[in-house]
């Protein structure tokens, strides 16, 4: 059974939650957060690297065509 699930990850969807809370999660253990908001991903990731967090973000939502250049300079995963 340990095999079969070796490779889940668990990626917390961060909407409607702040630095803070997120900050609070990761010193529980969880390090990937999911945001569906480029502007929210990039808010959130800038003031989380100013404490040397280790996150691992990732984009879940819908991209729209004029956001694509600021979510690259984030380099979350897709």
């Amino acid at each position: 059974m340990l095999e079969k699930t070796k490779n889940v990850r668990l990626v917390a969807a961060s909407k409607y939650v702040d630095a803070s809370i997120i900050e609070k999660l990761f010193d529980q253990g969880i390090v990937e957060f999911g945001e569906n908001q480029v502007q929210a991903l990039a808010q959130k990731k800038e003031n989380l690297d100013e404490k040397k967090l280790d996150i691992k973000w990732h984009f879940i939502g819908m991209l729209q065509s004029n956001k694509i250049n600021l979510l690259i300079k984030q380099k979350p995963i897709l």
